[in-house]
Parts: C-alpha cells; sequence; structure tokens
C-alpha cells in the first residue's frame, strides 16, 4: 500500500477510515496527502487554509477530515517538480569558491556571477585559481565551462 491509495480512498473510493488495516495506517503521510492533495487548482485553497489544523492531529484525524470534506470523484493530482538547476558554472569551481569563501553552493554560485560580469572580474578570479596551485589548463576548463554555458 502507498499514500496513492490513501487519495483514492479519500476521493474516488470513499473508503472509511475504519475498513483501513493497522498496517496500512503506516503508509498514511499527512505532510504528503496534502502536498498531493494541493498539486489540484480546485483543492489549493481548501487544503491550504486545513494544513495548519493536520499538524497538529493524527493520521485518523485528518483523514476523517478530508473523508467529510472531500466530494467522491477522480481526482489528478499533477505533481509539480521544482525546477532542475542546470550547473552554470564547473563544479570543481563551484567547490572552491564555496570553500575559499565559508559559503553554499547558492551563494558560491552568486559569487561566481559576480566574477563573470566583466573581464576584470575574470582575471581576478584567474589569479584566485593561481593562488590555489591550479594550472593554467585547468584554470582555462574550468572557465571555458562557464562560456559553453552562456
Amino acid at each position: 500500500m502507498t499514500f496513492f491509495n490513501f487519495l483514492d480512498y479519500l476521493t474516488k473510493d470513499k473508503i472509511h477510515y475504519t475498513e483501513i488495516s493497522k498496517e496500512d495506517w503506516k503508509c498514511f503521510d499527512i505532510f504528503m496527502i496534502n502536498r498531493y492533495l494541493s498539486m489540484n487548482t480546485d483543492l489549493i485553497g481548501l487544503v491550504n487554509q486545513l494544513q495548519t489544523m493536520t499538524n497538529t492531529m493524527t493520521k485518523e484525524q485528518v483523514y476523517r477530515l478530508y473523508y467529510g470534506i472531500l466530494p467522491q470523484q477522480k481526482f489528478y493530482f499533477k505533481y509539480i517538480k521544482a525546477k532542475s538547476k542546470d550547473n552554470k558554472y564547473n563544479e570543481d569551481l563551484i567547490n572552491l569558491i564555496r570553500k575559499y569563501y565559508h559559503v553554499s553552493n547558492t551563494e558560491s554560485n552568486e559569487y561566481l556571477d559576480i566574477y563573470f560580469k566583466d573581464e576584470k572580474g575574470t582575471e581576478e578570479l584567474k589569479k584566485l585559481l593561481i593562488r590555489f596551485g591550479i594550472d593554467n589548463k585547468v584554470i582555462n576548463k574550468m572557465l571555458k565551462f562557464k562560456k559553453s554555458a552562456k
């Protein structure tokens, strides 16, 4: 059993909570139920209002709440994925900047955006990489990665 079964139990099949076994309740995840229900544009407002209450409720209480509120019909829950992050920069370059400035990967990418804004910044970055003891050939390879991503 998966939590997808519970989505069907709450909407399409309308299975009463007393008919669900204790073993099946282990698959009920309040967060995931709220997340998937909110993927439906017809339900997003309702789920948004109810999810603050569901954080303090038991699994059975949440199930009973949605069971009583949701109509018996087949819903389509389109999962919205986070946008994939295409690496604009060479992974080694990101790691070097992250370690040098003691920042996160995201901040490291922002630093590199600043370095690559103009030629002077790129030259400063090259000097920094030379101070790390990186060979010019490797530096050029790291910097070409950015140029090909433009």
